[in-house]
């Protein structure tokens, strides 16, 4: 992530000195920004149950043109 996109990500949270909010929302939008980046870009991909890939999450993309491929073939393969 850039400097500047880390700032401004980080510091959405910030709103809540402005906004009131109740304690829980503000613990959710910090819950919600630190896991939901991880959940998100780190592949943890799908779930199994019982050796079955059963819901998908998340992607290794990165951007690249391999990677887009790899992406469009995936999604062929689980809306076919």
């Amino acid at each position: 992530m850039h400097p500047v996109e880390l700032f401004l990500y980080c510091s959405s949270p910030c709103i809540h000195w402005v906004v009131p909010s109740d304690p829980i929302l503000v613990i959710f939008h910090v819950i919600y920004l630190g896991l939901g980046a991880a959940m998100t870009h780190t592949g943890y991909e799908d779930l199994l149950f019982k050796d079955k890939r059963r819901l998908a999450l998340g992607t290794f993309h990165n951007g690249t043109s391999e990677s887009t491929a790899e992406t469009r073939a995936r999604k062929k393969r689980m809306y076919s």
